[in-house]
């Protein structure tokens, strides 16, 4: 039942309820329940391969230029 007047609002409502029960299937099926501790941990891990799931062969362009546009270390020699 959504609750919501906005006739988008079940389209926006299933793909979020698809990326919740995908991010427990994800971290029930690799930890298998185990780690209750460190359960925010999995979660930023599985969205941090979420988020990035669609770079494919990008990636190495990416970091290319996350690693030219950073400052280097104080203490490097």
């Amino acid at each position: 039942m959504t609750l919501s007047t906005d006739p988008q609002a079940k389209v926006v409502f299933h793909g979020v309820n698809i990326v919740i029960s995908n991010a427990k299937a994800d971290i029930a099926g690799t930890f298998h329940g185990r780690g209750r501790a460190r359960r925010q941990l999995y979660f930023e891990e599985f969205m941090d391969r979420f988020n990035r799931r669609y770079l494919g062969t990008c990636i190495a362009d990416r970091l290319s230029v996350a690693c030219l546009a950073s400052k280097p270390h104080p203490y490097a020699t």
